[in-house]
Parts: C-alpha cells; sequence; structure tokens
C-alpha cells in the first residue's frame, strides 16, 4: 500500500508541480508538497488559490512561493534519505 501510494504522489508530483510556468500568475500547483498536510491552511501559508478537498485538492501559487513550499519540505525531509523532491520547473 505505502509503495503504491508513494508511485501516485510521484506521478502527481512530476505531472502537476512542472507543468507550472509564469512570473507573477499562480500556475504551479503545490498540492502534492507535504501531501498529508490540511490542503487550506498549506494555500494560506503561500497565499494560493485553492481548488477541491482531500487528496486531489490542488493548490496554485507563483513560482516563488513554490520554490518556497519545495524549499521548505527539501529542509523537513534532509533525514528521509529517499524522499522526492520537488521543482518548480
Amino acid at each position: 500500500m505505502v509503495p503504491k501510494l508513494c508511485a501516485f504522489i510521484v506521478m502527481i508530483a512530476t505531472t502537476l508541480v512542472m507543468s507550472g510556468c509564469g512570473g507573477d500568475s499562480k500556475d504551479y500547483d503545490i498540492g502534492p508538497i507535504f501531501p498529508l498536510s490540511d490542503p487550506a491552511q498549506k494555500c494560506a501559508k503561500y497565499h494560493g488559490d485553492a481548488k477541491g478537498e482531500g487528496l486531489t485538492a490542488s493548490c496554485m501559487v507563483t513560482k516563488d512561493e513554490c520554490e518556497k513550499a519545495a524549499k521548505e519540505w527539501e529542509s523537513e525531509m534532509q533525514n528521509v534519505p529517499d524522499a522526492i523532491l520537488f521543482t518548480c520547473n
């Protein structure tokens, strides 16, 4: 079960986080970053626009906010050797 969940998160992360582009527009979905956190709180923290609920919720943010979330995720996961790292390309 856990490997399937991880594979699902990797697929979504790759598809959604890396698909964004643009300057100040909210084109980056940070939904897959911190997947177990409350989507509404995560969206508020990173000044995003929330859509949906639960694991399928999205949070559209600017590139700067996406990079901030990805960096915070990397910092939190520094002691997890096989943790997924996110980029905002």
